[in-house]
């Protein structure tokens, strides 16, 4: 991004405006919509303000791609918050998450899974939860079952961002169940 040293006396042109000024200014805007119609194409560094959200925000090639994104050295809160769907588990494992935006280099990822298995009966196995990056690895969460009712299962995280991640969960459930209700949650908590 250009920068000038004025001098006392300079006039000020409308290009000194659009090319000095403006991109090295605050720019406040009602909200992101605003701010697109305002500014269609940002150059990099660039910063806003958007009164809605009461966020500042800078545009970004660390991205892919570049966006309006918090200053790199924040944390950047909740990225991801979905449902899990339901599924049917009989004795195999299942894809709890198929995929998790956890592809971002340089920053730190929590990861947090609730989930509730409906059981019809007391068992005497257990219910697994595994993340696995490409092959199973990572945190792994177990669940005996005796109760016959259902099982709240929570399973967390910490991932470094990497372009090559293949985030997933997964779960085995050595009985026939139902899960009846899941989130799953994934919060920038900040660079490396």
């Amino acid at each position: 991004m250009p920068t000038k040293t004025w001098q006392s006396g300079e006039e000020i042109k409308a290009a000194d405006v659009n090319q000095y000024l403006q991109v090295q200014a605050v720019q406040v805007f009602a909200d992101a919509a605003a701010r697109t119609t305002a500014v269609p194409t940002p150059t990099v560094g660039m910063t806003s303000y958007l009164i809605s959200t009461g966020a500042l925000e800078i545009f970004t090639d660390k991205t892919s791609p570049a966006s309006w994104r918090p200053p790199w050295n924040t944390s950047w809160g909740l990225m991801h918050n979905a449902a899990v769907a339901d599924i049917t588990w009989t004795n195999s494992n299942q894809f709890l998450v198929p995929t998790l935006p956890c592809n971002l280099p340089g920053r730190y990822y929590k990861v947090e899974l609730d989930i509730n298995i409906a059981i019809g009966a007391p068992q005497a196995q257990t219910a697994t939860m595994q993340f696995m990056n490409g092959a199973l690895s990572g945190t792994f969460g177990q669940w005996a079952q005796n109760q016959g009712w259902w099982i709240r299962a929570c399973l967390g995280e910490i991932v470094i961002g990497q372009t090559s991640n293949d985030i997933r969960i997964v779960g085995r459930i050595d009985f026939a169940a139902t899960t009846n209700w899941g989130r799953v949650r994934v919060f920038d908590v900040g660079p490396v």
